[in-house]
């Protein structure tokens, strides 16, 4: 394919297919994550520029999040094991 000089050759085909797959891997993994924290801007922008997804997935837990709600039940049941 010949589109303004360029010529699209198997190398850069398997370039393609490799961020194309690693943009689902992160959508299916990274994503979910920076969501499930309570960063939902980040996880919006991410869609676009992906980067924002592992810098919300690397994040501490917003209070009230999901992951922060049950890493505090966690360690309530944690303790209440040592003060029984």
């Amino acid at each position: 394919m010949l589109i303004l000089g360029y010529r699209f050759d198997a190398i850069h085909g398997g370039m393609a297919a490799c961020i194309f797959f690693l943009y689902i891997f992160c959508l299916f993994t990274v994503a979910p994550v920076t969501f499930r924290k309570g960063y939902k801007w980040f996880g919006i922008i991410g869609f676009v520029l992906p980067v924002f997804w592992f810098w919300g997935a690397t994040r501490d837990a917003k209070p009230g999040s999901y992951i922060a709600q049950h890493q505090a039940l966690g360690e309530r049941e944690r303790m209440s094991d040592y003060t029984n």
